[in-house]
């Protein structure tokens, strides 16, 4: 019988084998009809979740593997995991206090969010990690910073945490999409239209004009 770290483990060395990253490996199995998200290939990479009888049949065609069986050979699996670099571990938030582990779980958004000029997104991956004790209650999600328009608040390359929402008061700093885009920024609401504003003066205010494609994803929580 299999379990989930077994299958991980085989899972990953024939993606490796194939020289396939997790993306490509999607775009495939999604090309046989079986519908998989990048969750749900990412939790079978990591040991969390089995995919069903039909995923199994799709992953072993994508994978190029005869049969299930062959997959899931007890052979096969005995020469991966004597070598120790095989072993799955599991995601943790890379954080750099000292506070312990918890055994809560959030989703980390893998695009950054600019505090610069904008990064494009088109579908946000997410990725699922163990959380420290001190990430708020109300905390929904991560996500990354890239840039140097908010400091010396956040700084290129922190994790900061979201409480998810529709709308956000003026002078709130959130994390918003805007024209294909992923901000965290200051909302401003002024005499004219409303923008998104740096804390870094070097930058200018970001318009959110009335055509424009604007999404508040949620509010940046102090912690």
């Amino acid at each position: 019988m299999i379990n989930r770290e077994k299958f991980a483990i085989l899972f990953t060395y024939y993606l490796e084998q194939r020289r396939l990253s997790l993306k490509e490996f999607l775009d495939r199995i999604n090309d046989t009809g079986v519908s998989v998200s990048y969750q749900q290939a990412y939790k079978w990479k990591r040991g969390l979740t089995l995919p069903n009888a039909l995923q199994l049949i799709a992953i072993c065609t994508v994978l190029k593997i005869d049969n299930v069986s062959k997959m899931l050979s007890d052979e096969v699996y005995s020469k991966i995991t004597a070598s120790e670099k095989n072993i799955v571990k599991m995601p943790i938030a890379n954080e750099v206090d000292e506070d312990k582990i918890s055994h809560r779980q959030l989703p980390v958004i893998l695009q950054k969010a600019s505090a610069g000029y904008g990064q494009y997104v088109d579908d946000a991956d997410m990725e699922m990690v163990y959380v420290k004790e001190s990430v708020p209650e109300n905390a929904s999600f991560g996500i990354y910073v890239s840039g140097d328009s908010m400091e010396p608040r956040f700084h290129n390359g922190d994790l900061v945490w979201v409480e998810k929402r529709d709308a956000l008061n003026s002078g709130d700093i959130g994390v918003f999409y805007l024209d294909g885009d992923i901000f965290i920024k200051k909302l401003e609401y002024g005499n004219d239209a409303p923008c998104l504003k740096s804390l870094n003066r070097k930058y200018k205010k970001i318009p959110i004009g009335e055509n424009s494609v604007f999404t508040v994803w949620g509010k940046v929580l102090d912690y």
